[in-house]
């Protein structure tokens, strides 16, 4: 082999690995947004109606809304962790909130 054969095969080799490198690193996001998106939505329809409606959504917009968030041309893809409080927390703060 020629040094040029032998420069041209060890190119094509690491542009392969390149490409691979990049389909896997594609498959890992791919697999992360997922997961991202099934819990948010999870999270939100676990919310009673009255919380959705204090955010501004419905249980049939959860899906749309948590697109909209995670689309990669959204300004505002930031996924916000919501608390962890029991329902009688929740019920005792909504309680509170009519009473004033």
């Amino acid at each position: 082999m020629t040094n040029v054969t032998q420069q041209y095969w060890a190119d094509t080799e690491s542009q392969h690995f390149m490409d691979f490198g990049k389909k896997l690193g594609n498959a890992w996001l791919a697999v992360v947004r997922w997961r991202q998106r099934n819990r948010a939505i999870r999270e939100l329809s676990a919310l009673s109606d009255w919380q959705l409606q204090d955010i501004g959504l419905t249980r049939g917009t959860i899906s749309e809304a948590v697109d909209s968030m995670l689309s990669p041309r959204s300004s505002s893809a930031t996924i916000v962790e919501l608390p962890n409080r029991t329902k009688n927390e929740v019920t005792d703060e909504h309680l509170e909130t009519q009473a004033a």
